[in-house]
Order: C-alpha cells, then structure tokens, then sequence
C-alpha cells in the first residue's frame, strides 16, 4: 500500500492573501477553493506539477491560532521545497 501525507495544515490570516502569495511569489497551483459555509473554505495549494504534496490554508480561529501564525513549528523550519535551478525558482 503506498502511504503519503496527503496535505499539511497551515494556519493563515486571510484565505485570499495566502492564495495570492502561494500562486504569486512561489509559484504553486490552487488545486482546489471550496466554500464550507461561514467564512470557512478548503483551500489546497501544491508546488507547480505536484501530484502529491499539498498546503491546506486554514484561516486561524481564535486568539491562540492567531498567535501561532508565523511560528507553527516552533521558530524551526517547517518547510523544505526541492529545485533543480534555486536562481531560477527564486
């Protein structure tokens, strides 16, 4: 059976400006923006050609969530993207 972690949750003020910025500045595809209801969507980005690895942006509920974004894992990297060219990603 093949295992893969289908998406990585992470926690965003605003669904529009992390679209903006993953699709914008990194290049990511949007895979997928549906809207559950309220202010609540499911929002997945991947890097361009990605098959498997996706973001789930979740816009942060409450005080606590807030105050996690920017340091979800700690103020360790969190994240680590993979390129053949880094000047030509960049």
């Amino acid at each position: 059976m093949k295992q893969i972690i289908g998406a990585i949750a992470l926690v965003v003020p605003d669904y529009d400006e992390a679209i903006a910025y993953y699709t914008g500045k990194l290049g990511f595809d949007l895979i997928e923006d549906t809207h559950l209801g309220g202010h609540k969507r499911w929002v997945l980005v991947a890097p361009k050609g990605s098959t498997e690895t996706r973001l789930l942006l979740a816009t942060a509920d409450g005080d606590s969530q807030q105050a996690a974004i920017g340091n979800q894992t700690g103020g360790r990297v969190g994240f680590f993207l993979e390129t053949d060219d880094f000047a030509r990603d960049h």
